[in-house]
């Protein structure tokens, strides 16, 4: 034990040498020199790791920090990446977006100055663009990938670069693995040049780009409505308001509306929502409170929360009683789903093999909904965000019909969209209230009449976050306790079943069957009880902390509600019972 810390601080001093004696930006040399021990060993213990969607964590002075020096490190790695699929790979090049703070768009110039630097070509917004942009530029440029920086400045500490492949989705786990391999031939970004601004661009090395992207991708989004006649007629009857993060990227989102035919779109700004530091956490911050004021001030049907950086969306609708609620992520879809089937079915369409994905920490009601329309359902692991299994399916352009959905607010629908696209998610729920105003009825009305036809699912999500080494030391304990030594009774039910998505296993408790799963090795863990309620967890690394999921289904919304309480309470428990 004591080999292995001395060897840890070896590590940790070499490395802090190594900055201490580099020429650093002045902020960057006044917090090194302004560290205290403690703060050393985690700053230098480790390099910041690649995660599913790429790379991102507190952003600072550092090996395991987010800063100028690790953006030059990845994109290092990322060059001998691209040049390895040939010299063609790098001419097509890569698109680099950032969102609206300063700090982001200046790893976003960093980045493309150091692929430029290594004969990879770069397309580089001139102004701040939210996910789907981005990918939709990956897809239109025809490049070989895209990177996209984002900040939440100051106030939240954290930073963070996603990764994108050729198809426009977030680089999946063999590609992650095989930059990590790349990245490892530099140990940390302190000697890696940049190309001058001047001559990238001279050389074409260097792209600058926006109004052409921006135009391109409002003219693709005009495809996805299902129902124009509908926007036509009562697209001005729907009132919208959504709260932006900053200015800029949340600016496409207003546009696109506005040119399929909603015209009464409201904007409030909202500079903490830049403060989140995962993507579960910006939905968390947002001040629904302070929506609904300005909702009920102006009457709006629909309040969205538009997520730029990673593309997702939350909705609150207006209820029959004119109050706001807020609905989960799995509601949302289940609706919309919804509405697409009876569209389908109104055109002559049939939904027969048809195939529904989800990620597996949503809910059951969309599976309900599909499986009396004779549609397939398959879970899958890491949604849009990991950047596996939904990106594949919705890339594919194979099936009859498609819808995906995923736990943090990712969609896409149509084999032909290529992953997910908030800004295409709000043009159809803004068609689907526009839809069932017409026939004089609302979207919480719909959603009542969904659950007495299904059964009541309800489900949380929960966000545990400790702190340095031994914070990221508790959570490995914690997964590898869990998979071997769970409750084998929560809130009074059996747990019948365990996806051990680490090991690839299903497995059957009670008969203490072990089947193999096939999918790619995802870090979580899901038990289902006897009566197909749930929970699952799966480690974020960025913080580090967990994230703890959990869903329930009863006849009724109080029962439901009950019974999630009681799994909420028996799972926390137990998790700090281990520590």
């Amino acid at each position: 034990m004591h080999a292995i810390a001395d060897q840890l601080e070896e590590i940790v001093q070499r490395r802090y040498n190594r900055w201490k004696n580099a020429e650093l930006p002045a902020y960057l040399s006044k917090e090194l020199n302004e560290l205290k021990s403690a703060e050393i060993i985690d700053r230098f213990y480790q390099d910041l790791q690649l995660e599913d969607h790429g790379i991102y964590g507190i952003t600072g002075v550092g090996t395991n920090r987010m800063n100028i020096f690790t953006i030059r490190r990845v994109c290092r790695g990322l060059a001998e990446e691209i040049k390895s699929r040939g010299f063609a790979a790098g001419q097509r090049g890569i698109a680099i977006g950032y969102d609206s703070t300063s700090f982001s768009k200046g790893l976003a110039e960093q980045a493309a100055l150091v692929l430029a630097n290594h004969e990879v070509k770069c397309y580089l917004f001139r102004q701040p663009s939210p996910a789907g942009e981005l990918a939709f530029a990956v897809r239109y440029l025809h490049a070989a990938g895209g990177l996209l920086m984002s900040s939440g400045g100051e106030a939240s500490g954290y930073s963070g670069c996603t990764l994108y492949d050729e198809h426009g989705m977030p680089v999946e786990t063999e590609t992650n693995l095989r930059l990590a391999r790349y990245m490892e031939q530099w140990e940390d970004g302190l000697h890696i040049g940049l190309m001058n601004v001047e001559e990238a661009a001279r050389t074409g090395r260097l792209v600058f780009t926006g109004e052409e992207v921006a135009s391109a991708y409002l003219e693709d989004v005009e495809r996805i409505p299902v129902s124009r006649e509908i926007n036509q007629i009562m697209g001005a009857s729907v009132r919208i308001l959504y709260i932006q993060p900053g200015q800029g990227e949340a600016g496409l989102l207003r546009s696109t509306l506005l040119r399929s035919g909603f015209t009464s779109v409201h904007v409030v700004q909202d500079p903490k929502l830049q403060s989140a530091k995962s993507s579960s956490q910006y939905f968390e911050l947002y001040d629904w409170r302070l929506a609904n004021e300005a909702a009920a001030e102006m009457n709006a049907d629909l309040i969205l929360a538009f997520n730029p950086q990673y593309s997702e969306l939350a909705l609150s609708i207006k209820t029959e009683m004119g109050k706001y609620l807020v609905l989960s992520h799995s509601e949302t879809a289940a609706l919309l789903l919804h509405y697409l089937l009876r569209q389908k079915n109104n055109r002559g369409g049939s939904t027969a093999g048809g195939v529904l994905l989800k990620s597996f920490f949503t809910s059951d009601l969309a599976s309900s909904i599909a499986r009396k329309e004779g549609i397939k359902t398959i879970n899958v692991t890491g949604g849009f965000g990991g950047g596996a299994s939904l990106g594949k399916f919705c890339r594919s352009g194979n099936l009859p019909f498609l819808f995906g959905y995923d736990e943090d607010g990712g969609f896409a629908v149509g084999g032909s969209i290529a992953g997910s696209d908030a800004i295409q998610y709000a043009v159809l729920i803004a068609e689907m209230s526009a839809y069932f105003k017409s026939r004089g009825r609302t979207l919480g009305k719909e959603l009542l009449d969904l659950y007495a036809e299904h059964g009541w699912f309800a489900d949380d999500r929960i966000e545990l976050t400790y702190r340095g080494l031994e914070g990221r030391q508790r959570v490995s304990f914690i997964m590898g306790r869990l998979s071997k030594d769970a409750l084998r009774v929560v809130g009074g039910l059996k747990v019948e079943q365990l996806y051990d998505f680490r090991a690839r296993e299903h497995i059957q408790l009670a008969k203490g069957k072990h089947l193999a799963l096939d999918m790619p090795r995802y870090d979580a863990l899901k038990f289902i009880m006897e009566d197909g309620s749930w929970y699952g967890l799966r480690p974020v690394s960025a913080q580090p902390g967990i994230q703890l999921f959990l869903g329930s289904h009863a006849s009724d919304s109080l029962a439901s509600r009950r019974k999630l309480a009681a799994i909420r309470s028996d799972v926390l428990f137990m998790l700090e019972s281990m520590l």
